[in-house]
């Protein structure tokens, strides 16, 4: 949620006060260096808005502001690489980063002013994140579907889901040892085809050596 709280809003400190002036549109001009405005806030995430005056030939110095957050590094809004014409209201001076939700102080400070630019403040606006308490509704209906309420029905989705793999065990073991035994059997097929094989050029090479015997048997009987 966010909330805008305009520069007039008495809810921002302004130092020294003497030092402010409020304008009719309800945004508070300075021209003193060193003037600032503090705003504590509860929320995540602040900018603030201003305007930014236009160029004049006789603008010796362009508004400056410095602003911090939590006492943290400062961060320097500087107008002067503006040239414009015309004055460019509501304009971004500064955005925070994400902040943690709780309280916060911003200080506003005018560093370089003068009577012819004057430095603009224009708005505060924060924003307030409530999505912190948004998780308590949703564990508190998480609890009761966590909730063992009903251990027959909680049992046998359990058995179902230890069930399954066990199937698919199975089913993967058998089709392994299928494809297991015909590689086996491949491989015996192949072994004995080779073998036998072999044998065949064996004893085609061993075919005439009974010849060879029966020559020489009948060689020496005959006495040649």
């Amino acid at each position: 949620m966010s909330t805008t709280i305009f520069a007039s809003d008495p809810s921002i400190t302004y130092s020294p006060q003497s030092a402010w002036s409020p304008n009719s549109d309800g945004t508070m001009t300075t021209n003193n260096i060193g003037a600032s405005a503090q705003l504590t806030f509860n929320g995540e995430f602040v900018e603030v808005f201003g305007t930014i005056p236009p160029t004049s030939k006789r603008d010796t110095t362009r508004p400056v502001s410095n602003y911090t957050l939590d006492h943290a590094t400062s961060v320097v809004f500087n107008t002067s690489d503006f040239t414009n014409n015309q004055p460019i209201t509501n304009h971004v001076f500064y955005q925070s980063p994400g902040l943690a939700n709780g309280s916060h102080s911003l200080v506003i400070t005018a560093i370089a002013t003068d009577h012819q630019a004057d430095f603009v403040l224009a708005s505060i606006v924060y924003d307030s994140n409530f999505s912190l308490s948004n998780p308590i509704p949703s564990s508190s209906e998480s609890i009761p579907e966590s909730t063992p309420t009903s251990f027959p029905s909680s049992s046998q989705p359990a058995v179902s889901a230890v069930g399954t793999p066990a199937h698919k065990t199975p089913v993967g073991a058998i089709v392994g040892g299928v494809i297991a035994g015909l590689v086996l059997l491949a491989a015996v097929i192949a072994f004995l085809v080779i073998r036998r094989r072999r044998k065949q050029r064996t004893a085609i090479h061993r075919a005439p050596t009974p010849f060879s015997h029966q020559a020489t048997e009948l060689k020496i009987r005959t006495g040649c």
